[in-house]
Parts: C-alpha cells; sequence; structure tokens
C-alpha cells in the first residue's frame, strides 16, 4: 500500500507541475531520493515512539531513559527536516519559482486530502453506521 500511495503522490505532483521532460527526469529523482529517506526516518521516529510510549506506561517511568528517547526521537525529527530543506534546495535549481510553489501547496494539501477521501470512504463503507467516527 505504501508504495501505491508514493506513485500516487509522485503522479499528482507530477500532474500539478505540469514539467518539461527535462525536469521531470531531473526532478523524479531527486523527489523519489527524499521520499525515501523521509519514509526511513519517518519510520525510525515511530519506532521511537513505540519505545516512548512503553516506558511511559510503565508505573514508575526512568526519567534518564525518557528523556534520552525523546532526545532521540527529537534528533530524527531534525534529520527529516533536513531532508525535506535539502530536497527544496535542489528543487529550487529544476522548477520554477511557480512550480515551487505549486509544490509546496500540494505537498501541504496531499495529507490533508487524503486522510479526508479515506474518512469518507469508511464512514460510507464502515460495517457498522457510526464506527468510522471513533477516528
Amino acid at each position: 500500500h505504501a508504495r501505491n500511495l508514493e506513485s500516487l503522490r509522485l503522479l499528482k505532483l507530477l500532474e500539478t507541475l505540469d514539467l518539461t521532460e527535462e525536469q521531470s527526469d531531473r526532478f523524479i529523482v531527486a523527489f523519489s531520493e527524499f521520499r525515501k529517506a523521509w519514509r526511513e526516518v519517518n519510520e525510525q521516529i515511530q519506532m521511537e515512539v513505540v519505545v516512548l510510549s512503553e516506558l511511559m506506561e510503565q508505573e514508575k517511568p526512568d526519567v534518564e531513559k525518557v528523556q534520552k528517547k525523546v532526545a532521540d526521537i527529537e534528533l530524527l525529527l531534525n534529520k527529516s527536516e533536513t531532508a525535506r530543506n535539502n530536497f527544496y534546495e535542489k528543487a529550487k535549481g529544476i522548477l520554477t519559482p511557480l512550480q515551487i510553489g505549486k509544490m509546496v501547496v500540494f505537498e501541504e494539501s496531499f495529507e490533508k486530502k487524503l486522510l479526508e477521501s479515506v474518512r469518507g470512504f469508511r464512514k460510507h463503507h464502515a460495517p457498522f453506521p457510526d464506527s468510522a467516527d471513533e477516528f
């Protein structure tokens, strides 16, 4: 599912940007590298949050372990942001300023639209009428 979602994201972004052939090749490489790095860091963040959550559920959480885990997560969040910033710098060398603007809007709205469509699908296809409203 994740691969299909990535393909959909790229396809919709390419439609939005209306790239030249030269731009397209360079952009696809840069975007794919960014998304791969971002996914890897995001998976690490999710694993660390699970560990932190388990620590927090203990009757008396070890403060030092919690602080260390939070610091680890902060480092990973910074790594994710650095990957995004590096991608945007590369993109500025490939895209026009208007295409950059379209990309920023697309990136900020894609996840929201996806979540809305999933919620809409669940609401209309839920086995029990109100089960989708819990999320």
